[in-house]
């Protein structure tokens, strides 16, 4: 062997023997900064070179990234913003052929790259770049620039460079793939997390209260879902739902579903009607819309004392209602979606639900379930279930559920689906009610009725005393002004024990009262009119009348406080 073959083979024995050193440390690093520089650092004690540079390729355009740089601080910063396009460069021709390529005087290689010298002042002279290729993939290349003890490389350098190349690329590759593992599993921890927040965010499954039983299906399509629901309790007299379906799919379409039931909710604590909360919903949503995103909404009041439900739609799928063995769509005017356009108003619809009713809510999600063969569940299955489980809501979205799962067979679902049933029924018994003529003959019987629900709470005679002559009073105005002293006509009056309250529900078919005309005066303003309110407002804790938007009828509502063995009120 000549000395000159002795050499090389000396050199790429050496060379092999630093592979296997290198090897296991760059296989350890867990750090892919710290493994990109540590592949660099090694690169330059493999082919001990002045400087070495390691591009990434850019998926979206397939230009290289300079990712990073042995060599002296004031030239990395340089460059370290440096971008190959695509094919450009020697780098670039490796990267697009998946080949070594050996070029011994750079200055003159038509292919050479002239920007990354102009920026950092360095002067490159000969150049080796492998490209960087695992699992059939190729990375990006390595480069090895001017060799320190020789004018340039030299072919039986290459092997050795390559195999170091593809040493590197798996060592890369192996941790951005543990990398994508780890970012999955925090994913999926986050949606996990998102998901209970958003179930928490949604009431109980199944609730049963003084006027109706509820129980509801929430089933998202992914982790976090763009389905709502709530049923809100107003007092014993009213109650309300609402469901909804935002547009879209996964976490943003979950946060605008917060951001809806949230807007809902506060619309409740400050509004009476469905269609005004839908308003004024729709005019936040709409002036701060985000990427075209919107909601469908259908949201009732239910006034349990008058069996009477009042709609309000912004363009969501009108709900069935099971009703005397026979189950209906109900025909409700539909507004725009929230979100669309600003000053929207929703019409509201009144329909009668008498109890052993069952009203059944759903998203489209349900009736566009499909099976294998692309089939929709739709609206007939649904039925048919209503009709064989009657109003017994618990049973009904239940057996809808399954058999929606058992008509999908293990196809993939593609959209949330939602179900809420409600069934309102009689008041129980924590809720007394006395229904009469609404004449001065029958007063005295609605007063002996409250004296009798009022004897097992701490009253004194003076306070009791007290309460019966503001209910006198509240029948005394119903008779003159909702009724104009007919005699023929009927008041209900329900007496609800809850929360540490006595509530008084009032309940009338007579003309509609002007809110702006009733209004109390104090006992210094000496003319007809107001005492009885004045009364009634002095009397109890909270008094609110709720006219009919249809023109008929009245709600008069008013609350006293139980007061305590001691004679204090409950708190």
């Amino acid at each position: 062997m000549s000395l000159e073959g002795q050499a090389r083979f000396d050199w790429e024995l050496e060379g092999y023997k630093r592979l296997a050193r290198i090897n296991a440390v760059i296989n350890a690093e867990d750090d892919f900064d710290r493994l990109m520089n540590g592949v660099l650092t090694a690169a330059k004690e493999v082919m001990t070179c002045e400087i070495g540079t390691l591009f990434l390729a850019e998926e979206e355009t397939g230009d290289l990234i300079l990712s990073a740089a042995s060599t002296r601080r004031e030239v990395r910063q340089e460059v370290q913003r440096l971008r190959v396009p695509k094919g450009q460069g020697i780098s670039g021709w490796s990267f697009a052929h998946r080949q070594s390529v050996l070029v011994r005087d750079a200055q003159n290689d038509p292919r050479f790259y002239r920007k990354a010298d102009e920026k950092s002042g360095f002067v490159t002279r000969s150049v080796l770049t492998v490209p960087l290729i695992t699992r059939d993939r190729c990375i990006g290349v390595l480069q090895a620039l001017n060799p320190e003890d020789r004018p340039f490389f030299e072919e039986f350098e290459m092997p050795v460079f390559e195999a170091y190349a593809a040493m590197a690329a798996t060592a890369l590759e192996n941790l951005r793939l543990r990398g994508v593992e780890a970012q999955k599993q925090k994913t999926e921890q986050e949606l996990h997390i998102a998901r209970q927040i958003q179930i928490n965010l949604l009431p109980q499954n199944v609730v049963h209260g003084l006027c109706c039983d509820l129980a509801s299906v929430y089933e998202p399509n992914r982790a976090v879902g763009g389905d709502f629901y709530d049923f809100f309790r107003f007092d014993g007299a009213r109650s309300g739902a609402v469901i909804g379906d935002v547009s879209g799919k996964g976490v943003p379409a979950a946060l605008y579903m917060a951001q809806c039931l949230n807007q809902i909710r506060f619309a409740c604590k400050f509004m009476d009607s469905p269609g005004r909360i839908l308003s004024s919903v729709n005019e936040s949503l709409a002036a701060s819309s985000l990427n075209g995103f919107f909601a469908t909404a259908l949201c009732c009041f239910a006034h349990h004392l008058t069996n009477e439900m009042v709609f309000a739609s912004a363009g969501h799928l009108p709900p069935l209602l099971y009703s005397g063995g026979e189950v209906r769509e109900l025909d409700l005017p539909s507004g725009l979606p929230l979100g669309v356009m600003e000053e929207t108003r929703y019409e509201e619809h009144r329909v009668r639900i008498e109890p052993g009713s069952l009203l059944l809510f759903y998203t489209d999600g349900l009736v566009e379930t499909r099976n294998p063969a692309k089939e929709d569940f739709g609206l007939e299955r649904v039925r048919e279930i209503m009709l064989r489980l009657g109003p017994r809501p618990q049973q009904v979205v239940e057996a809808i559920q399954k058999a929606a799962q058992d008509f999908m067979d293990g196809a993939p679902s593609h959209d949330d689906f939602t179900l809420l049933a409600i069934a309102p029924h009689e008041p129980g018994e924590a809720v007394k009610t006395f229904e009469f003529p609404c004449s001065p003959a029958h007063f005295a019987q609605a007063r002996q009725f409250v004296r009798e629900i009022l004897k097992p709470h701490p009253f004194d005679e003076i306070v009791a005393n007290q309460i019966v002559l503001a209910i006198d009073e509240a029948l005394t105005n119903i008779y003159r002004y909702a009724y104009c002293e007919d005699c023929n006509q009927t008041v209900r009056l329900s007496i609800e024990a809850a929360e540490g309250m006595l509530v008084f529900y009032l309940v009338d078919q007579g003309q509609a009262a002007d809110l702006s005309k009733v209004r109390s005066r104090s006992l210094d303003e000496i003319r007809p009119g107001g005492l009885g309110v004045f009364l009634m407002s002095t009397v109890m804790d909270d008094v609110k009348l709720i006219p009919s938007s249809s023109g008929v009828g009245n709600l008069l509502v008013m609350k006293k406080k139980i007061p305590t063995a001691s004679g204090d009120p409950i708190r």
